[in-house]
């Protein structure tokens, strides 16, 4: 899917999507790579995917001993929230009781 923002075309796929609506919906906009793990399982995807969305600039990376955090850039806040708006258009998202 591509999704237009501020006059850029950034082109997702749904592994794109999972991670950064994840990311929109926790508490501080923030997760360790390691949870990502049920999107992309295999580390080195995983690793190359976080460093594609660092590159387009959706996320942001701190190193944390071994590990390390990702969280939304205000770009990626702003991708992720068109992306939850596409969703609940299409109502594809499940609603909560």
């Amino acid at each position: 899917m591509i999704i237009e923002v501020e006059g850029r075309r950034i082109e997702l796929d749904w592994r794109d999507a999972a991670m950064l609506l994840a990311l929109l919906w926790v508490k501080f906009s923030a997760l360790s790579v390691s949870h990502f793990h049920a999107v992309e399982a295999d580390p080195g995807r995983l690793r190359a995917r976080v460093e594609r969305l660092k590159s387009l600039g959706l996320v942001k990376e701190v190193k944390l001993g071994r590990g390390s955090v990702i969280y939304l850039t205000n770009l990626g806040y702003e991708v992720a929230s068109l992306l939850e708006k596409k969703a609940a258009e299409l109502n594809i998202l499940q609603k909560s009781a």
